[in-house]
């Protein structure tokens, strides 16, 4: 059974039929449930958006795997990066349409260079947006995503909004 849980907490689900085999919660989360997700046959699957960033996450971190990339965007994608600044001010710098352009993107990002979520997504205009980190060695930098999702949870669209760099002064 599929279930689509409230973000709230309760020690009962009250379901409703939708399909031959689903069910789509209605009410209350299932005892334990801390925030709203997917819970398919007793297991929760996490929420469809922070997922979506998630699946980014690891393809971002696996930047020669081609089925990463493709589970985590679909073939159209769309992604404005812009240079580091202020959101809503920092220019576009490049952008990439479709999996061969992001693809190439990806290939240009150094092995040791590692990519991570900084908290859940919220909504933001017509899509999501979610904090990230980025480290490769001693560099330490993150920023926004702005992402719309297909219907598929894959994402559609992205900007990318690093955050402005620090000027980093040897002290003495």
């Amino acid at each position: 059974a599929l279930y689509a849980t409230p973000p709230r907490r309760a020690s009962t689900c009250n379901c409703v039929a939708f399909a031959a085999g689903l069910r789509l919660a209605t009410g209350p989360a299932p005892a334990g449930a801390r925030r709203p997700a997917l819970w398919h046959r007793g297991r929760v699957s996490g929420d469809p958006v922070n997922l979506a960033f998630q699946r980014l996450v690891d393809a971002l971190n696996r930047p020669r795997d081609p089925a990463a990339l493709r589970a985590a965007v679909i073939d159209e994608i769309r992604i404005d990066r812009h240079v580091p600044g202020d959101r809503g001010t920092a220019p576009v710098a490049e952008s990439f349409g479709g999996l061969p352009e992001v693809e190439r993107w990806f290939a240009r990002t150094p092995p040791t260079v590692r990519f991570g979520l900084a908290g859940p997504a919220w909504p933001d205009g017509d899509g999501w947006g979610i904090e990230y980190t980025i480290q490769a060695g001693e560099f330490h930098n993150g920023g926004i995503w702005q992402g719309r999702l297909a219907g598929d949870g894959r994402i559609a669209s992205l900007s990318h909004h690093p955050f402005a760099l620090r000027d980093h002064t040897p002290e003495g």
